[in-house]
């Protein structure tokens, strides 16, 4: 297999085939030796797949829950320990709103479920403060702390008012199948 100073020669391998990394790490290295350019990765040149997109934000997900009737911008953030929080998550008050987002961005430990858990520890906040929200974040995150939501309203009798946000067939479904199994946590 021949190179060139664009990266390693694919004519006979597609990208990423069995020597392309082994063969680019020796160019890399060829060319830093020799202060030379360093050769293109494929990978970052390549489209990125809607489902490589999707990945991204599940693994960088955040949720916002906001007083909307709190019209103060948001202030310094302060660091909550609530109860039912991922290990994984930070959660902060910012005033108008509430905001939990991964720890460590790029943390392997860390899975879809630290985010849900987080989202359901943040809905019983603001459902102790008794705001007016408005949801803004990852879509699964947003259903989960509605659907929390409606489990603890349908427990205390207290529905809070959510604005700006349609649940699905499925996610009312599965807040009356939780609100049947596991009841508010507040």
């Amino acid at each position: 297999m021949s190179t060139d100073s664009n990266g390693p020669d694919t004519t006979n391998n597609p990208p990423f085939g069995p020597n392309y990394f082994t063969e680019l790490k020796k160019q890399v290295w060829d060319a830093v030796g020799s202060s030379q350019t360093i050769p293109t990765l494929d990978a970052m040149t390549r489209d990125i797949s809607p489902a490589e997109i999707y990945y991204l934000l599940q693994r960088w997900a955040t949720l916002a829950i906001w007083d909307v009737y709190n019209l103060e911008p948001a202030s310094e953030k302060t660091l909550l320990t609530l109860p039912g929080v991922s290990p994984h998550f930070n959660v902060y008050d910012r005033g108008s709103c509430l905001v939990g987002s991964p720890k460590d961005l790029f943390s392997y430990k860390r899975s879809l479920e630290d985010g849900l858990m987080t989202a359901r520890a943040m809905a019983d906040e603001v459902q102790k403060r008794g705001w007016t929200i408005e949801l803004s974040g990852f879509n699964k995150l947003v259903r989960a702390a509605w659907v929390q939501l409606q489990v603890n309203g349908s427990k205390n009798g207290k529905y809070l008012e959510v604005l700006h946000f349609t649940p699905n067939p499925n996610d009312v479904k599965l807040a009356q199948t939780e609100t049947l199994y596991r009841g508010p946590t507040i």
